[in-house]
C-alpha cells in the first residue's frame, strides 16, 4: 500500500508537468495563429499584476482584465497554483533552468538575507507609480513579458530558420518533384529592440544557476501579489509526520519550507519561523504548490488538502509597513519623472502641459497619456500587423523609460493597411480600441510631409509620382511648380521643370504608403504624428467630419488618367510616370 500511494503521488507530479506543457503549447498556438483567428491571445488577460495595477492606473473597472482578477481570487482558495502549473513564464523559466543546470555548474554559495522580499518591494514600487497613472509594471509583468519574448524574439527566429531550411532543401525537393514546397517561402518578421530583449531574458535565465525559479522567488511582483492572497489559502501543504531530514526544504523550488527555523533551504535565509514551534513550517505565500515535497518525502508525511488541522506557518515574509510605504513613494517619485517630458504651452491665455506626440501610434490608440498607462507592451499588435510596420519603441528611435516597447508605426518598414484592424482586435487592455473597418479608416494617425530637399521632383527636376500612385486616400497631388510656390516656402529656393508632390492634410490618414514606396534612399516624404485623431470613447467618423477631415478611400480605377496624373503630356521617348530619368 505505501508503494501504491507513493506512485500515485509521483503520478500527480507528472500530471503537473503535463499541465504545464499543455498550457504553454496552447499559449504558443494562440500566439502563432492570431492573425488567422482574428482574435487576441486571452492568456495575457490572465496576468494578475496587469489586471490589478492597470485598474489602479486607469481609475476605472476594465472588463478586459476580469480574467486576471479571477486569478487573484483563486489564490485565496488554491494558493499560487497558477505560478506552479499555468503561468507560461514560469514554465519557460523551468525549462531553461533545467537545461542550464545540466550543462553548467550551479551557484551554491549563500545569497544576501532578505532577498525574497524584493518582489514585494517591486510590487509596491509599480503600485505607487500606478497611483499617478504611470505604467511601469510592463517591465515585470510575467505574461506580457513572456508574450514579448516569444513574439519579438522566438517567432521571428523560428520563421527565419524555417525559411533557410526550405532554401537549403531546394535541391532535394527538386529531385522528388515537390514543386509546391520548392517555391514555398515563409514571411520573416523583423523587430527593433531584439538585442535588448535577448539580453534581458538571457539574464533572467542565467539567474536559474543561482537558485531554481529565481525569477519566481525574488523578482516577480505578480507572484508577490498572489503570495499576499495565499497567506490564508484553503488548499495548502499539510505535514502529518516529519523526521526532520530536511530533504524537502533543500529541494523546494521556491525555498518555502523551513525545518525548526534553521537556514537549510539551499542555504536560503531563515523565514523567521517561530522558535517555540518545532517541526516543519511552510511559507504559504512562497509555496507554488508544485508538490515536489510530496514526492520526495520518504515517510509519506506530506499532502496537499483543503482546510484540515491548522498548522504553524512561517512568519515575517512580508517587508515592514514602512518599507512598503517607501517603495510605493519611490515608485510614484520615479514615475513622476515622466512628466519632465511634458511641454508647457499657452492655450487661450492659460498655461498647461500636454503629452508630446512623439510617435505615430496604431489607429484607434487612446490619447498618449492614457495609452501609455494602459499598454501592456505584450507585442500582440506587432505580431498581427500584416506589413510588419508596427515596431516596439526603443531608445534608438527616441523612446524614454516609460514608453519602451510600446507600438510605433515605422512606415519605412511597412505602412498601415486600410483594410486591417487587427491591432485593435487583439489588444488585451484596449489601449488600442477595437474599431470596425469603416470607423478605423477615420482614425487619423498622422500626416505625411514632403521634404523638398530629398524629393526627386522638387530638388532634382526628375519625373516621379510614386507617392501619388500609392496613396490610398488620394491625399498626395502632383501640381505645377507655380502652384506649389503658394503652398511651400521651399518653392522659392528650389526649381523644377516637372510638377511636384504636395500633401492635402485633411485627406491624409498617415498610413505611410508614400514613405514606404518613396524611391529616394532617404524618404522624401515621411509620416509624422501631426494632428492625429485620438479619442477615448467618441465615434471617429463623426469626430473626424466635425474637424473637417475628408478621409475617404479613393477608387483609382474609376478615375481618369488626367485626374490621376495631372502632368504635362509626355514627349515621345520619355519615361512613364513613376520612373525617373
Amino acid at each position: 500500500m505505501p508503494d501504491m500511494r507513493k506512485s500515485l503521488r509521483y503520478r500527480a507530479t507528472v500530471v503537473r508537468y503535463m499541465i504545464q506543457g499543455a498550457v504553454l503549447s496552447l499559449f504558443l498556438i494562440f500566439l502563432w495563429f492570431m492573425p488567422r483567428l482574428k482574435a487576441g491571445d486571452i492568456f495575457v488577460q490572465f496576468d494578475p499584476l496587469a489586471s490589478a495595477v492597470l485598474t489602479l492606473a486607469a481609475r476605472k473597472f476594465l472588463p478586459d482584465m476580469i480574467p486576471g482578477l479571477i486569478v487573484i481570487t483563486s489564490a485565496f482558495f488554491f494558493g499560487r497554483f497558477v505560478c506552479g502549473h499555468i503561468c507560461p513564464m514560469g514554465t519557460t523559466v523551468d525549462i531553461m533552468g533545467t537545461v542550464l543546470r545540466k550543462n553548467f555548474k550551479p551557484w551554491t554559495k549563500k545569497i544576501p538575507d532578505g532577498l525574497y522580499r524584493l518582489k514585494y518591494i517591486l510590487l509596491a514600487f509599480v503600485a505607487g507609480a500606478a497611483l499617478i497613472k504611470i505604467n511601469l509594471f510592463f517591465w515585470l509583468s510575467p505574461l506580457p513579458l513572456v508574450s514579448r519574448f516569444y513574439t519579438i524574439l522566438i517567432q521571428p527566429f523560428t520563421t527565419l530558420l524555417g525559411n533557410k531550411s526550405l532554401f537549403w532543401a531546394q535541391p532535394a525537393l527538386s529531385m522528388i518533384n515537390a514543386g509546391q514546397l520548392e517555391y514555398l517561402q515563409i514571411t520573416v518578421r523583423r523587430f527593433d529592440g531584439i538585442y535588448f530583449i535577448l539580453f534581458f531574458f538571457a539574464l533572467i535565465f542565467s539567474l536559474e544557476l543561482i537558485r531554481p525559479r529565481f525569477w519566481c522567488r525574488y523578482i516577480c511582483p505578480a507572484g508577490a501579489l498572489l503570495g499576499i492572497c495565499s497567506k490564508m489559502t484553503f488548499w495548502r501543504r499539510r505535514v502529518h509526520k516529519c523526521n526532520k531530514c530536511g530533504v524537502c526544504a533543500k529541494k523546494c523550488s521556491t525555498g518555502a519550507i523551513v525545518t525548526d527555523g534553521k537556514d537549510i533551504a539551499n542555504n536560503e535565509v531563515n523565514f523567521s519561523a517561530p522558535p517555540q514551534k518545532s517541526g516543519e513550517h511552510t511559507a504559504y505565500s512562497e509555496c507554488i504548490t508544485c508538490r515536489k515535497c510530496v514526492d520526495i518525502c520518504n515517510i509519506n508525511g506530506v499532502t496537499f488538502a483543503f482546510l484540515g488541522k491548522k498548522q504553524p506557518s512561517v512568519q515575517g515574509i512580508l517587508p515592514a509597513r514602512r518599507t512598503f510605504m517607501i517603495a510605493a513613494g519611490g515608485g510614484a517619485g520615479f514615475a513622476a519623472l515622466e512628466f519632465l517630458d511634458l511641454r508647457t504651452i499657452t492655450s487661450d491665455g492659460k498655461e498647461g502641459t500636454v503629452y508630446p506626440e512623439t510617435f505615430v501610434r496604431p489607429p484607434g490608440a487612446l490619447p498618449e497619456k492614457e495609452f501609455l498607462s494602459r499598454c501592456l507592451r505584450c507585442g500582440l499588435c506587432m505580431r498581427v500587423c500584416p506589413t510588419n510596420g508596427l515596431q516596439p519603441a526603443t531608445i534608438m528611435n527616441g523612446s524614454n523609460f516609460g514608453s519602451m516597447f510600446s507600438p510605433v508605426l515605422v512606415s519605412r518598414r511597412g505602412p498601415c493597411e486600410p483594410d486591417c484592424n487587427l491591432c485593435g482586435v487583439v489588444c488585451p487592455s484596449q489601449a488600442i480600441r477595437g474599431l470596425p473597418l469603416k470607423e478605423k479608416r477615420w482614425a487619423k494617425i498622422g500626416t505625411s510631409v514632403v521634404i523638398p530637399g530629398r524629393c526627386l521632383a522638387w530638388n532634382n527636376s526628375k519625373s516621379c509620382v510614386v507617392c501619388q500612385e500609392v496613396c490610398p486616400y488620394g491625399a498626395v497631388k502632383i501640381v505645377p511648380m507655380e502652384t506649389a510656390s503658394a503652398m511651400s516656402a521651399a518653392a522659392y529656393f528650389l526649381d523644377s521643370k516637372y510638377p511636384v508632390p504636395v500633401v492635402t492634410a485633411e485627406k491624409c490618414f498617415g498610413c505611410g504608403y508614400c514613405e514606404k514606396h518613396c524611391p529616394a534612399s532617404a524618404p522624401a516624404i515621411i509620416t509624422v504624428p501631426l494632428n492625429p485623431l485620438r479619442i477615448s470613447e467618441k465615434d471617429y467618423e463623426v469626430t473626424g467630419k466635425e474637424q473637417g477631415l475628408m478621409l475617404e478611400l479613393v477608387n483609382k480605377s474609376a478615375e481618369s488618367p488626367e485626374n490621376l496624373f495631372p502632368m504635362e503630356k509626355l514627349s515621345e521617348g520619355s519615361l512613364p510616370p513613376g520612373f525617373t530619368d
